[in-house]
């Protein structure tokens, strides 16, 4: 009784001829998942991440296990798993996830398709065979989450690229007409994927079509200019040029039919994304927005602001690599932290236009670069921007590309298109983050614990991540021990573990403030605030300083995100606002502040 299971185009379950596609919306998704993982774990909290957005929970799991009765139903023989090894099945692995197992009878075209797609390097015929499977869209009538639209981009990434290379290969052997009969599918097409629309006019040309080649590449122009403002890229303009000059040759006896130039390889150098990243759905599907909206007269440019430990590095690179298919024309980062932006220029001209000559002028560069990015879509991506006055000199040079930017502080220069402040990360989303990182059973054992540790964390993912850390180096130690250190024998020392550390992370906020706003904010740390937000009054009075320089001062920790902001008491005098400063920073600042007040000691004692 073999079963069939397709994921391109609509989602499709047959068991022995009959189909059986259920049409419950989680019971889909759950398929769906298990399907794109053919042959691998999936652990629960990504299914329960991918329905519902939570952490695993008995009463998920009690759910979990009935969707899997259901579908063991519908795949295999009623009532029960078939045998592992022998035939398919949906295998349960206690305590962690489940597998879908298909067997070597049974059919899944995303299988089949890799198969092909390994083998098409050369291979006409199996090239054909993995365009034929991956018709349309993956998953295109499941609700997908957060797990399956990842899947989802990637699959369609990979669909794309193998239909672009049969088209070619086909060209390549002398054989428009193959391309012509792909003419409805290209057609359908995102016109974004110039590599498709380029092959179907060279065919077209190649046909004696010439008519027709023109008048399409004039139509995708059209469309291009009208919603990017950018003109089309080399792929489509190379074939337009080679169809023009076959028609001012066309008494030769033969044409010569091309295939689109190979595109060099466009660089791609935003950092992986961190596979334990979760959470900011809303946040991202916002500023994926922001980077790819049409009908721009200047590249976007997106400013976005977290506090210490909030997990902006991390929420910019896997928002970079989820908008990377929209700039094909290569994707550039920088760490304005540890390179210079005058050299992060020369890298990034290198990386356009490798082997060109790097001028020495600071300006030279800048018109060099805007010139390589003329015309492509490419995006910037600029981590630890301190302040806003060389984000200018690394903007490329087309209304199709974009900067994205991870600010240590808001910025209000007009090359900012929108921003966006990071917000903290709920208590259920930490702990799910948690569980994720040092497992289920070991949160399980002690839940209240786990629970009062995301507390701890103040919604600062890089708590979690340093709880990971320590729970790994010291396994032998409960939660209830590492909690006592962390809350409440609290040192400096505790913050740091593993390559996670948040005094460093405050640190760099603390470098923006100058001397006198540096020492008010360690006089401010040492009145200890506590966790609640605080008057202006209180920390004018506290402090000994006048209200309107106490609220200047306070504004500030704002902008370096190193205060939370609160809307005014009811009833406060003059109706100002109250501020917070987070506990975590509190310690790590009072440390930082230590260790400047003893080197000024110390400098002063050589001095004299």
């Amino acid at each position: 009784m073999p079963v069939r299971v397709s994921v391109f185009g609509a989602l499709r379950l047959v068991r022995d001829g009959e189909q059986v596609t259920p049409s419950q919306p989680k019971l889909r998704q759950l398929i769906a998942l298990l399907a794109v993982n053919e042959g691998e774990v999936v652990r629960l909290e990504s299914i329960t991440a991918e329905l519902w957005d939570e952490t695993p929970s008995d009463k998920r799991i009690r759910i979990i296990q009935t969707y899997i009765s259901q579908l063991r139903r519908i795949l295999f023989s009623p009532g029960a798993n078939r045998p592992i090894g022998t035939t398919g099945a949906l295998e349960h692995l206690a305590k962690v996830g489940y597998r879908l197992v298909l067997s070597s009878d049974d059919h899944l075209d995303l299988r089949e398709f890799h198969h092909f797609r390994t083998a098409g390097d050369d291979n006409i015929a199996a090239l054909r065979a993995a365009t034929d499977l991956s018709r349309g869209c993956a998953l295109a009538d499941v609700a997908l989450g957060p797990e399956l639209r990842e899947h989802r981009a990637r699959l369609d990434a990979n669909r794309t690229a193998v239909f672009e290379e049969y088209l070619r290969q086909q060209l390549r052997a002398g054989r428009p007409g193959a391309v012509l009969e792909q003419a409805e599918r290209i057609r359908a097409e995102d016109p974004r994927h110039e590599e498709l629309y380029a092959s179907l006019v060279l065919a077209l040309g190649a046909s004696g079509r010439r008519a027709d080649a023109v008048e399409l590449f004039h139509t995708l122009r059209g469309r291009r200019v009208r919603d990017t403002g950018i003109e089309p890229g080399a792929a489509l303009r190379s074939a337009f040029e080679q169809v023009l000059a076959d028609t001012a040759n066309e008494h030769r006896e033969q044409t010569v039919i091309s295939e689109p130039p190979a595109r060099p390889a466009a660089p791609a150098q935003v950092p992986q994304n961190d596979p334990g990243f979760l959470g900011f759905a809303a946040e991202l599907e916002a500023a994926s927005a922001a980077l790819t909206g049409l009908r721009r007269s200047r590249p976007a440019v997106l400013a976005v602001v977290g506090a210490p430990g909030a997990g902006t590095t991390t929420f910019c690179t896997r928002l970079a690599n989820g908008v990377s298919a929209h700039f094909p024309d290569g994707q550039l980062f920088a760490d304005l932290a540890v390179v210079a932006p005058q050299d992060a220029l020369a890298g990034f001209i290198n990386a356009v236009r490798p082997g060109a000559h790097v001028p020495a002028d600071r300006h030279e560069r800048v018109r060099l670069f805007r010139e390589c990015t003329t015309g492509k879509r490419i995006l910037v991506v600029l981590d630890h921007v301190r302040c806003g006055l060389d984000v200018p000199m690394l903007q490329p040079g087309s209304a199709g590309g974009a900067m994205l930017l991870g600010c240590s502080a808001r910025i209000g220069i007009d090359t900012v298109t929108s921003a966006m402040d990071l917000p903290r990360m709920s208590e259920s989303e930490l702990l799910l983050l948690l569980t994720r990182r040092i497992g289920r059973a070991r949160v399980e054992r002690e839940r209240a614990i786990a629970h009062d540790l995301v507390t701890w964390c103040s919604g600062h993912p890089l708590g979690v991540a340093l709880i990971a850390s320590l729970v790994r180096t010291r396994p032998h130690w409960s939660l209830g021990r590492l909690l006592r250190r962390l809350a409440h024998e609290p040192s400096p020392q505790t913050l740091a573990a593993g390559g996670f550390d948040i005094v460093a992370s405050v640190r760099q906020r603390t470098d923006l403030l100058d001397s006198a706003e540096m020492a008010w904010l360690g006089a401010f740390a040492r009145a200890e605030p506590g966790p609640d937000p605080v008057p202006v009054t209180w920390a004018a009075d506290v402090l000994r300083t006048p209200v309107h320089t106490a609220e200047r001062m306070l504004e500030r920790l704002v902008e370096v995100r190193l205060a939370d902001p609160h809307a005014p008491a009811r009833g406060g005098p003059g109706g100002r606002y109250r501020y917070r400063l987070d506990p975590l920073y509190q310690l790590a600042v009072l440390d930082i502040a230590g260790r400047q007040e003893n080197r000024l000691a110390t400098a002063q004692q050589t001095a004299s």
